[in-house]
């Protein structure tokens, strides 16, 4: 036979716990909280943040040319007017990766295939040690298969570091591409804060106020959804 067996409530009323707290109003203050909330967190003038920039190689590009971090500096830049050198907006810059697409091959086996390679600067800056020679490569000769490279400079190596306005040139990487490859640069940045503004190498016709990317002055390059400040 089952009885039911019933518990008297307590008489003690129980307290509220931390999370039952709804309202500001409602949470205890201590002198922890009082503390926090009459200090000013840091601020940081400028973060560093990521872009990303695509482009379309109309020609052919050989392993001859050298992409340094002038070009990088000099990529994203404010037309001053007329045919004046258009003038940098990012100060400091690092490489995150670079990411290489080919068209399709014609779909014959005896045709020639399509092959795309990438590598790293081997050289050595500043102490700092430079990639091995171990370049990067995709081949197809599919006509439903791309070529597709997809790399990023290990820590250490000299592709991987920081590079300002203030140093000196060098090259971060060099590639051989086919006609129409895409390329994708991923790579973080900082903007000019205070120091003085750097013209690039090129000269630009457009309207004054214009931004834009000069398209590393390499036959061919377009930009893929920005302004060219340059046109070859």
């Amino acid at each position: 036979m089952w009885q039911l067996v019933t518990h008297k409530p307590h008489s003690r009323k129980r307290g509220k716990s931390s999370s039952e707290y709804h309202s500001p109003l409602e949470r205890p203050i201590t002198v922890g909280s009082v503390v926090a909330q009459a200090q000013v967190s840091e601020l940081d003038s400028q973060k560093a943040y990521r872009k990303t920039f695509r482009f379309n190689l109309g020609q052919g590009v050989g392993l001859t040319t050298a992409w340094t971090t002038t070009m990088m500096l000099d990529l994203y830049a404010i037309a001053t007017g007329g045919s004046a050198s258009p003038v940098r907006i990012y100060n400091n810059m690092k490489l995150i990766g670079v990411k290489m697409w080919t068209p399709m091959a014609s779909g014959d086996a005896l045709a020639v295939s399509t092959t795309i390679i990438l590598e790293f600067s081997p050289s050595l800056v500043a102490g700092f040690g430079g990639s091995p020679r171990i370049p990067h490569t995709s081949t197809t000769i599919s006509a439903s298969k791309l070529a597709h490279i997809c790399a990023k400079p290990k820590v250490g190596e000299l592709a991987s570091h920081w590079f300002s306005a203030q140093q000196g040139n060098y090259t971060l990487f060099n590639m051989q591409a086919t006609n129409s490859t895409v390329l994708q640069l991923d790579f973080m940045v900082v903007e000019v804060n205070g120091e003085t503004p750097v013209t690039n190498a090129y000269t630009s016709s457009v309207a004054k106020g214009t931004i834009g990317v000069t398209n590393f002055g390499v036959t061919g390059c377009r930009s893929i959804g920005l302004e060219n400040l340059v046109n070859p």
